[in-house]
């Protein structure tokens, strides 16, 4: 039998006990005081008569705040565990795939790092990059390219997959072209072994300009970069707009 994520005893109970409806608004409402400050973004970033993509769902908290605001969500999410809890509350409200998104279609190891606290909700990645060095266990997901699944009239992608960004761009270059979405990228240096301006210039390529997030404001990938201080924290959400 296939190995997959075990829940701990915590979550087991929280699954049987808390609804999933009342679960997912908490994990909004949390997101909202104390999480991504991106987040807040979604209504000026998507679109009611586009389709929005949450890539990397996880628990589905940036699939339900598009719900509003898009004409439909699509939500991807490979990792079973995490599948089961967006399944929970998702399954009458968004389009869900239990699938991860790349470069090529088949099949691939999904690596699930693990520490002294457990398994990782939050960082299973398709990269060997990212997961150079790290304690992991296997689960076999598949592949597809966005561009293979059709999915026409896309306002607004959310992509966060730990590292592996640019292959899921890269996967979706017929999408990008034609739609020209909006994007929320996730994107860290030490995911991808690789300098970030790098990676932004790559995406940028893709006929976009990179603005950031920071204190209260929108600001350019250079400005950002030219005035950031030391006070301001760390970036790791990246919004590209179509030129």
């Amino acid at each position: 039998m296939p190995w997959l994520p075990p829940e701990s005893i915590e979550e087991k109970l929280k699954r049987l006990v808390v609804p999933a409806g009342l679960y997912i608004r908490y994990l909004y409402q949390k997101e909202l005081r104390k999480g991504e400050p991106e987040i807040r973004l979604v209504p000026f970033l998507a679109s009611k008569e586009r389709i929005s993509l949450d890539i990397g769902a996880n628990k589905g908290v940036y699939a339900y705040a598009l719900l509003g605001h898009s004409a439909a969500v699509h939500g991807f999410e490979p990792n079973p565990k995490m599948f089961r809890v967006l399944e929970s509350w998702a399954r009458d409200r968004v389009a869900l795939h239990a699938i991860a998104l790349g470069d090529a279609s088949g099949t691939a190891d999904l690596l699930v790092p693990r520490s002294r606290h457990g398994y990782s909700n939050q960082g299973g990645s398709l990269s060997q990059v990212r997961m150079e060095g790290e304690t992991c266990g296997v689960v076999s997901v598949e592949v597809a390219r966005l561009d293979d699944l059709g999915i026409a009239n896309v306002g607004f992608m959310k992509i966060d997959v730990e590292g592996f960004e640019c292959q899921v761009l890269a996967g979706a270059q017929e999408t990008l072209r034609r739609d020209r979405p909006n994007l929320l990228v996730e994107i860290e240096e030490w995911h991808a072994k690789r300098p970030l301006p790098d990676m932004i210039a790559e995406i940028c390529a893709y006929g976009y300009r990179c603005l950031v997030l920071c204190r209260g404001a929108l600001m350019s990938f250079e400005h950002y970069r030219s005035h950031a201080k030391a006070g301001d924290g760390h970036v790791f959400n990246f919004i590209f707009l179509p030129v």
